[in-house]
């Protein structure tokens, strides 16, 4: 065997089904799809605008994102070293994972929540360590009395993924001053803490 052995263990992500497969499959004219955060009304007018417009599809694009790296950051006011930018929550997520995680570390994660977490964890081999929501609310103090020396992530989705809750600042500060080393990455879809207890 080549690969890995932990990869024996995976299950492989199963992503909603696409729009053309649901009307396919259901006999429907129109579909609305709310799953996976999609926009259903598709781009705004003046983003089709600047599409219709947009020149230089033959070469490759800029992987270091310069211009909305520099605009950011000046917006955030923070070094433009320190954003991280990836096709979708779903890269950002791998290439935390192989930068952090090493064999035997853990991460926290509510249970039911979006599985790219788990997943990435265990191709690093590492310990999933799962915490159920409480009334599908995450459990705040099951994840505080989780951390460890180990803990190098803890993942809340905001707003979770299947259960819709958002989470604010009141109810997830505990972890920050619960972890001595702390670096967030936040969107509208996931926040996540790297720690060291």
């Amino acid at each position: 065997m080549i690969y890995r052995e932990v990869l024996n263990d995976l299950r492989p992500y199963k992503p909603g089904k696409q729009v053309e497969d649901i009307k396919r499959e259901y006999k429907l004219d129109k579909v609305i799809k709310l799953a996976s955060n999609e926009n259903p009304y598709g781009f705004p007018e003046r983003v089709k605008e600047i599409l219709a417009n947009y020149k230089n599809t033959n070469i490759y694009p800029d992987n270091n994102y310069t211009n909305l790296r520099e605009k950011l950051a000046s917006f955030l006011n923070i070094e433009k070293e320190k954003l991280i930018f990836g096709n979708g929550s779903t890269e950002i997520i791998s290439m935390l994972s192989r930068a952090v995680l090493n064999e035997g570390d853990e991460i926290i994660t509510c249970v039911p929540t979006f599985p790219m977490y788990e997943l990435e964890a265990k191709i690093a081999n590492a310990k999933v360590v799962s915490v159920d929501l409480k009334n599908y609310r995450f459990d705040l103090e099951g994840i505080l009395d989780n951390i460890t020396e180990r803990t190098k992530i803890i993942y809340v989705a905001n707003p979770n993924n299947p259960t819709r809750n958002n989470y604010y600042k009141k109810r997830t500060r505990r972890i920050f001053r619960t972890c001595s080393k702390k670096y967030i990455c936040s969107n509208r879809w996931s926040i996540l803490w790297v720690c060291n207890k």
